[in-house]
């Protein structure tokens, strides 16, 4: 899973795919697209730059497995 720069989150494509049992579609698979909000303070150590190359290296991975 990542979190995207919108704070949005993300499942791997393969895990999406998977059927199993409750816990990956609830769990996991539930997840996909749902945003993560800030509070109206959030933490200065939050950077989005940061997030942004991770994302990158995600989606990256993603890529290189397909």
């Amino acid at each position: 899973m990542a979190v995207r720069p919108d704070f949005g989150l993300e499942v791997r494509s393969d895990l999406l795919e998977e059927e199993d049992g409750p816990t990956l579609i609830h769990g996991i698979q539930g997840v996909q697209d749902s945003r993560i909000f800030l509070s109206r303070h959030p933490d200065p150590s939050l950077d989005s730059d940061r997030l942004q190359l991770r994302y990158q290296k995600f989606t990256a991975g993603r890529e290189a497995a397909s």
